[in-house]
C-alpha cells in the first residue's frame, strides 16, 4: 500500500510490502528524487550504492531468504 499526497510524497505503511518491494520502492523513490533535483550523477551513485546496501540486507534477512526459496 502506496499512499500519495497532492505533493507528491508518500508513505509506505508498514507490514503491507515484502523486503524486495520496499527496498525497490526506496531505491526508486530516492533515485527519481536526485533526478527531479537535477543531480543525475548523484542519482546514478545513489541507484548502485542503495542497491547494493538492499542487496546486503535482504541477503542477511532469514525470513526473506525462507520467501524466496518457497517461491
Amino acid at each position: 500500500y502506496v499512499s500519495y499526497s497532492q505533493k507528491g510524497s508518500h508513505d509506505i505503511v508498514e507490514g503491507t510490502l515484502n523486503a524486495i518491494q520496499a527496498a525497490g520502492a526506496q531505491i526508486a523513490h530516492q533515485t527519481i528524487t536526485d533526478l527531479g533535483e537535477g543531480n543525475i550523477g548523484e542519482a546514478a551513485s545513489n541507484l548502485v550504492s542503495n542497491t547494493g546496501q538492499a542487496i546486503d540486507k535482504i541477503a542477511g534477512d532469514s525470513g526473506t531468504k525462507a520467501q524466496i526459496a518457497a517461491s
